[in-house]
């Protein structure tokens, strides 16, 4: 008896957990195998994100691209009810370090002081042909 209740409960937590991420995704975009944000104990877990506009392509400037990615990490949160003030760890990757003054003055243009913790590191190649990528994780 308490196996089966066992067995419903993990079944139904299952079921849910599973509408819950799916809901997460945008339906319009091309399948893809992650969540834009999963919700775990207050806090949002965005992926990487890329500065990608309505068509899916890069802007033609590297400022272009950060405003972009900006606006894309402002509304991933905002679906998962939280926002950019509430950012509290940020993890950025630049295509290059000569992008990293740019980035830096965008990026102290849409946080306010106090800032969330950051890392920031150049790799070698980004998705899409991407400049820069971001992901953070934001309190409920």
């Amino acid at each position: 008896m308490k196996t089966n209740i066992l067995t419903t409960c993990l079944a139904l937590c299952y079921s849910v957990i599973c509408l819950q991420l799916s809901a997460q995704t945008k339906t319009d975009e091309v399948l893809k195998p992650y969540s834009d944000y999963v919700v775990q104990q207050g806090v949002v877990y965005t992926s990487g994100l890329l500065g990608l506009d309505a068509a899916g392509r890069i802007p033609p400037t590297f400022e272009q691209e950060v405003l972009q990615l900006f606006g894309n990490l402002d509304q991933v949160l905002s679906t998962a009810n939280s926002s950019k003030e509430k950012i509290f760890s940020v993890t950025v990757y630049l295509s290059s370090m000569t992008h990293f003054n740019t980035f830096n003055r965008l990026y102290t243009a849409h946080f306010k002081a106090p800032y969330p913790v950051r890392t920031c590191v150049a790799v070698q190649e980004l998705a899409r042909n991407a400049h820069i990528e971001i992901s953070a994780m934001a309190r409920l």
